[in-house]
């Protein structure tokens, strides 16, 4: 059902007014999410806790912790590192959708991102949640 039309220029403005009120709203929101994000980090390590990355709140890595036990996984070392970045990231990813859906509830975003990753790594990402 499409909005009702104004009548006059009252009720064009007031209809302006309440647009502007939400969009402020929503930027307020978006705001404060920010900031409360700006300061975190994601941290993610590999299933065994050999391999641990940290990403900043740019998503940028910061830190890669190897731990001596992952000499055992030799030349499987660098798909364990590569598959700990990717969780870091989609984690990262999810967190900021989490965000833009608490602003933004009808967009979804959380969805959306979550489709495009792979079962696993989406999984994995989540249990970063708990």
């Amino acid at each position: 059902m499409a909005d009702e039309q104004p009548k006059s220029l009252g009720e064009v403005l007031a209809k302006l007014e309440q647009i502007q009120e939400n969009a402020q709203g929503t930027l307020d929101k978006m705001s404060e999410m920010e900031e409360e994000f700006g300061g975190s980090e994601t941290v993610s390590s590999s299933p065994d806790g050999s391999v641990t990355v940290t990403l900043n709140s740019d998503a940028v890595i910061t830190d890669i912790d190897i731990q001596d036990s992952a000499l055992r996984l030799r030349g499987n070392l660098v798909n364990v590192v590569l598959e700990t970045i990717k969780e870091a990231q989609a984690t990262h990813a999810m967190k900021l959708a989490k965000m833009a859906d608490q602003a933004v509830p009808e967009g979804n975003l959380s969805r959306l991102v979550e489709g495009h990753m792979s079962s696993t790594v989406r999984d994995r990402a989540r249990d970063n949640f708990d």
